[in-house]
């Protein structure tokens, strides 16, 4: 059957297709200007006269007066047919076609109709910025050191406070109230018959295509709002997961310097594009998906992904990782740079300096590299039973690869590293720990500020649970260990007011566990005992069988033990931090005895190790 395409999808392929992403796939091309040069695919020449420009969506040789748009170069090179290419196309950018193509004119025009409501949208809100009405919101951006030449670059803008002020301006100027709703910039929900701005007293910032097309905002608030962010809904025109923030202004960067920076905030891109990384795009405040690694890689081979230094930027990071596993092809990956705790991009430029921002950036780390990391540090491997099943978790991950020469490759790579960091030595210790060096410099080493907090993301809570359910149902681990039990640290205050319980009720005779259990239920802790040790036995379900074994000691000393040197860890990210900022000697004194004792309890490096000793 042959489809008729509505015009508002080749528009919208067209808006959202890079042109010389797809070209350069077969053609080598340089930049020159706003354009790009190379041998033309269509004729044998040895001096270049193919020009390709993506502000003006089409290519053009003076040599053989080739000329066309995307749809054309892929038909010529490709052999395909129209509608094929149209449909490769939308599929790649995730459009459904099936839906698209219909005979109303009317509806064709939709498209671009939406398309220039939303640029003049976002010219409105650039001159509310420079109005009076904005005065607060560019001194905001004053503080966070965004110069004016960026918030041109930008297109920042302004929403003043108020519910209705871009709504009566825009049904003045004719246009349509469903129209403002469509393109997300209205809300008008079920309880209610009147629609309202959906940006309030906000810092705006335009989402645009590839090609430089306003389809979304993005808002930061500068009051107490609940939502400090927030994005344009799903619309005709943006699709969260189909973009991201700042590529278009970033594009030319990205093709001089062969590689782009990806961060998670609007500001971040702000900061660092004017600092000299205007490779630098974001993810619009989702993790990233397949359709923006495929718009990454479309510009370069290796982006660098840059998230912040918490526990959400870590797991963003890892889920990236995994994600791109299926689609990884020669040339082609991900690299990481990591932040250490607490800081963000802009966090980072502002407080450490431009050096140690562009020094971590310069020691990113491989996809492959984070996954063995990551999947290293949530056990001890100090038992081959324990490593076999590390391997078999990282062997499960590389079967995600499709490509078969890649996946072929990181086995290959895997069971080398896994011989020589398993390997036995002669005092029969395992060699997969890291020594610990005094004079180890690593502040700028995404490898060691990973290896350093790995430990105390997200699995802190989980193994304090496993602690304090492990003596509520054998108190006889108190009888060797009540004092390694009385020093954990725990964050929650629930388990350290079961532990105070627990070791009041031993100190007065209490050391079965049924008359533990009752005395939780009787100082109001009762459900809270009852979830962790349903929680405890469903994940540790052979550990919480049976009797009272000389195994269950082993393994709970060694929990106590995590989680003695997770604390530790944490003391020493707060005093690094304190170094970095204020370099006192104080603040070094106490980094230095952290390490010190980081290092003889458990021979390891650490990112805090930044300083000569």
């Amino acid at each position: 059957m042959k489809m008729k395409f509505s015009q508002s999808l080749i528009e919208e392929i067209k808006t959202k297709t890079s042109l010389s992403g797809e070209i350069s796939k077969t053609v080598k091309l340089s930049q020159k200007g706003n354009e790009y040069l190379g041998l033309c695919p269509f004729h044998d020449e040895k001096t270049p006269s193919f020009t390709v420009s993506d502000d003006k969506g089409f290519y053009h040789c003076f040599g053989c007066q080739a000329h066309g748009s995307v749809f054309d170069f892929i038909m010529k090179t490709q052999g395909m047919g129209f509608q094929e290419t149209v449909i490769m196309l939308a599929q790649g950018l995730g459009l459904d076609h099936k839906i698209q193509y219909n005979d109303n004119s009317e509806k064709d025009n939709r498209f671009l109709k939406l398309l220039n409501l939303t640029q003049e949208i976002s010219n409105w809100f650039s001159d509310q910025l420079n109005s009076e009405v904005g005065a607060n919101a560019k001194k905001y951006l004053e503080t966070r050191a965004i110069p004016y030449k960026i918030i041109k670059k930008f297109e920042v803008g302004f929403s003043p406070n108020s519910w209705d002020k871009l709504k009566s301006a825009f049904l003045r100027r004719g246009y349509l109230e469903q129209d403002l709703i469509d393109i997300g910039v209205l809300i008008k929900t079920e309880k209610s018959t009147k629609s309202y701005d959906r940006y309030r007293n906000r810092i705006i910032f335009p989402i645009k295509s590839i090609n430089g097309k306003v389809l979304g905002f993005g808002g930061r608030a500068l009051d107490d709002a609940k939502a400090k962010y927030i994005n344009s809904p799903e619309t005709e025109l943006y699709n969260k997961g189909s973009n991201l923030y700042g590529l278009n202004d970033a594009r030319q960067a990205i093709k001089q310097k062969k590689t782009m920076i990806v961060v998670e905030g609007y500001l971040d891109v702000l900061t660092l594009s004017n600092i000299g990384f205007e490779n630098s795009v974001a993810t619009l405040g989702t993790a990233l998906t397949e359709k923006q690694m495929y718009l990454l890689w479309n510009l370069t081979n290796e982006p660098i992904l840059c998230f912040d230094g918490d526990n959400a930027g870590r797991k963003a990071a890892f889920l990236a990782a995994e994600r791109a596993l299926p689609l990884l092809k020669p040339g082609f990956t991900l690299q990481f740079a990591i932040l250490p705790i607490g800081y963000d991009p802009d966090t980072i430029v502002n407080k450490l300096g431009v050096g140690e921002f562009e020094a971590i950036i310069n020691n990113s780390i491989s996809l492959s590299e984070l996954l063995w990391l990551k999947e290293k540090s949530l056990f001890n491997l100090d038992t081959p039973e324990r490593q076999s099943g590390f391997f078999k978790r990282i062997n499960d991950l590389t079967n995600r690869i499709n490509d078969k020469s890649v996946r072929s490759v990181f086995k290959n790579a895997y069971k080398t590293k896994f011989r020589n960091e398993f390997s036995y030595r002669k005092n029969s210790e395992l060699s997969g720990n890291y020594g610990y060096k005094k004079n180890f410099k690593g502040l700028n080493s995404s490898k060691n500020i990973l290896q350093s907090t790995l430990m105390n993301n997200g699995e802190h809570f989980s193994r304090e649970k496993f602690i304090v359910a492990a003596v509520i149902k054998y108190p006889e681990l108190l009888a060797k260990g009540d004092e390694l039990f009385g020093k954990s640290i725990f964050f929650s205050q629930e388990l350290d007011s079961c532990r105070s319980k627990i070791l009041n009720a031993v100190a007065e005779g209490y050391v079965q566990s049924e008359e533990i259990v009752k005395i939780l239920y009787d100082s109001g802790l009762g459900e809270f005992t009852e979830n962790l040790l349903k929680s405890a036995k469903t994940s540790h379900t052979s550990f919480f069988e049976g009797f009272f074994r000389e195994e269950i000691l082993v393994a709970w000393n060694e929990a106590v033990a995590l989680n003695e040197r997770a604390a530790l860890q944490r003391e020493i990210d707060t005093a690094w931090k304190d170094y970095t900022e204020n370099s006192s000697e104080s603040a070094k004194s106490r980094l230095l005895s952290l390490q010190e004792e980081l290092g003889e309890k458990y021979g390891i490096s650490t990112r805090g190790n930044l300083i000569d000793s």
